[in-house]
């Protein structure tokens, strides 16, 4: 996702690893399909949190706004 604090940015984002990606791409699509399971969005949100990359640290606040808005 690009964002204009990533284009204006003076120091560049790290690219997190192949391994790492497809880790947080297997466990997006768990936690898509199980919305209600808290492990699974708590997986998540750990792994992202882990690369500890802004647009990672966005992509949790943006997940869990959705969640609070569609789940009550």
């Amino acid at each position: 996702m690009i964002s204009l604090g990533s284009i204006f940015s003076t120091k560049p984002e790290a690219t997190p690893t192949p391994h790492v990606v497809a880790l947080i791409t297997r466990l997006e699509a768990e936690a898509n399909v199980h919305p209600h399971d808290v492990s699974k969005q708590l997986a998540l949100f750990e792994a992202l949190l882990d690369t500890k990359l802004k647009s990672s640290h966005e992509l949790v606040i943006t997940r869990w706004e959705k969640m609070c808005e569609f789940v009550s």
